[in-house]
């Protein structure tokens, strides 16, 4: 296809994309929702909450770490517990030991001394 013909399909439907393989970029709903010098910030604007979600492991370079920050509404760990359902015709390994939860699981604070 011809890209000229593709370039102006997209401008008249108003579509943009960003373009690139490995690069990284910034978007925002509302003008200032995201620091301009701060992946996380202390005090976020409108009162968002900031969450980094990682696309590799802590093992890796710096330079090849490929993440996202994501500024919420409401934080993902805001839900209600998970609640087991019957199983039905799936089956998998035993794990009898101990039931997994996914549920949100953490550690108590430390007393203050």
């Amino acid at each position: 296809m011809d890209q000229h013909i593709v370039a102006e399909t997209l401008t008249e439907r108003g579509l943009a994309y960003m373009a690139g393989f490995g690069n990284e970029f910034i978007s925002e709903a509302l003008p200032g929702a995201i620091h301009p010098k701060m992946n996380s910030p202390q005090k976020v604007p409108y009162g968002l909450y900031v969450e980094q979600i990682s696309g590799t492991p802590f093992t890796a370079p710096r330079t090849v770490n490929r993440r996202t920050w994501m500024h919420r509404i409401r934080p993902s760990v805001v839900h209600k517990p998970f609640q087991q359902i019957d199983d039905g015709l799936i089956r998998s390994t035993p794990f009898d030991e101990l039931p997994a939860t996914p549920n949100q699981l953490r550690w108590s604070p430390l007393p203050i001394p």
